[in-house]
């Protein structure tokens, strides 16, 4: 049973639109990095000087900062995606595209995030395969990411204050339960292996434990029964491991 705390320091602390946001700022970071490595001319200089002038290597910079900026965009999808936002509003920010022509567009994107966040959430040790290292390491990368905001607005800013994990919307009770039901909807997929499916249900089983927990289990006969029925059921799926 996750403790509180490791609770927060673990992708399973915060919501999927908080996980989302993360996975957004993370790619901004490297955006803002890629393009500013762009922007100085020396290096110019030194090359022209030293007769190292290579036809389109900045063309090379440029399609790789393209690319970070799309994969900033297709964040941003998912994380306004997430918290709320309709395909209708997507494709007006989008320039005014059509509901169809937004969900077309990022639709699978978006789902296919959505299910690896859930599998992540049940477990946790594969955020990082699921999700990349920014989602996989939370703590560590809101450690980073304060450290680069400090770096970038210079000394006025408290290099104390977190500018970045303080946003970030936690797993509340009602992101848990919506998570169960989510996570039950994957376990009745039957293209999922056998071995995996073991895997998530005994990780299914200690999250909906800790739902009845958080819920205060043991105040309310119905929940108190239900709690014994997973956790001897999660007791079961343990012992068969």
């Amino acid at each position: 049973m996750t403790t509180s705390d490791d609770f927060r320091a673990s992708s399973i602390g915060y919501s999927l639109h908080g996980l989302a946001r993360l996975a957004m700022s993370a790619a901004a970071c490297e955006l803002s990095d890629a393009a500013r490595a762009a922007v100085p001319t020396s290096v110019d200089a030194y090359h022209h000087d030293h007769g190292h002038c290579d036809g389109g290597s900045w063309l090379e910079v440029a399609a790789r900062i393209a690319a970070e900026g799309r994969d900033f965009l297709t964040a941003t999808v998912v994380f306004e995606r997430l918290r709320g936002a309709t395909w209708e509003e997507i494709g007006k920010a989008l320039g005014g595209i059509t509901r169809q022509a937004a969900h077309d567009r990022y639709g699978t994107a978006v789902a296919e995030w959505e299910a690896r966040a859930i599998r992540a959430w049940l477990n946790p040790d594969s955020a990082s395969q699921l999700l990349g290292p920014a989602v996989g390491d939370p703590a560590g990368t809101i450690r980073r990411l304060n450290e680069w905001v400090t770096g970038h607005e210079g000394t006025e800013r408290d290099a104390h204050e977190d500018q970045v994990g303080l946003g970030l919307g936690a797993n509340t009770l009602h992101d848990h339960y919506k998570l169960v039901i989510a996570a039950a909807r994957l376990l009745l997929d039957t293209s999922t292996p056998a071995e995996e499916r073991a895997t998530l249900e005994l990780a299914y089983a200690r999250r909906k434990a800790e739902l009845y927990a958080r819920m205060n289990a043991k105040s309310n006969e119905k929940a108190q029964r239900l709690f014994a029925e997973i956790r001897a059921r999660l007791t079961e799926l343990e012992a068969q491991r």
